[in-house]
């Protein structure tokens, strides 16, 4: 197997198993194990395990993060153009599309999601940490138009609901592919939701909140 063949099949089968089992419950010998590789090669490419389930949300995270800046770039120059500032709505749709994009786009996403999903919910150091550091730059530059664009709040409170909406946004997204993976055990939608429906109404229940006085 080439080293990048390697890599790959270490990272896929480590997002795999931490979605699986979690992180303190997910060895890098069963990673090995599973990914038909030896403990060396995991050495060689990430250097520990801290660092295998960094470079696992990286992957994911970081080219998602890269197309989120840039429409809000291209939101706030837009808004510039009209002597406005950007909406709301613009914004958290600038944040919140690429999501759902890449869930669409990708059949593997529901296990990048779970573990995004532990990384917000879970006690584990290393996983908050690490979803912290990754996710940081970009929650900042989109709270800082944010509360331009909501000046009547405080700035806590823009942060607040800031994550509120983002964590609407993780659960929407886990609740749905796992209803949507298993429509025999779905009592509650009967029928495959299409993805525009599911971004228009998050835009606009997240929207609500962000803008109530």
């Amino acid at each position: 197997m080439s080293e990048p063949n390697t890599k790959n099949k270490i990272l896929d089968v480590g997002e795999r198993l931490f979605a699986q089992n979690g992180y303190d419950r997910t060895s890098l010998r069963e990673i090995t194990a599973k990914a038909g590789v030896n403990l060396a090669a995991v050495s060689y490419h990430f250097g520990s395990k801290d660092k295998l389930f960094e470079a696992i949300l990286k992957r994911r995270i970081t080219p998602l993060n890269e197309i989120r800046e840039h429409r809000m770039h291209r939101v706030i120059k837009t808004a510039k153009a009209r002597h406005t500032l950007p909406s709301v709505e613009e914004l958290l749709l600038a944040f919140i599309e690429p999501t759902l994009e890449f869930i669409d786009n990708t059949p593997e996403s529901l296990d990048f999601f779970i573990i995004v999903n532990r990384c917000t919910m879970e006690s584990n150091g290393v996983e908050r940490n690490c979803f912290i550091k990754l996710m940081q730059p970009t929650l900042m530059k989109f709270y800082h138009p944010l509360c331009e664009s909501l000046p009547r709040l405080s700035k806590e409170v823009v942060f607040m609901r800031f994550m509120f909406a983002i964590g609407s946004m993780v659960h929407t997204i886990r609740m749905l592919k796992m209803m949507n993976q298993n429509p025999e055990k779905n009592t509650v939608i009967p029928h495959k939701v299409d993805l525009s429906v599911i971004t228009e109404e998050l835009i606009k229940f997240v929207t609500s909140g962000m803008e109530n006085p």
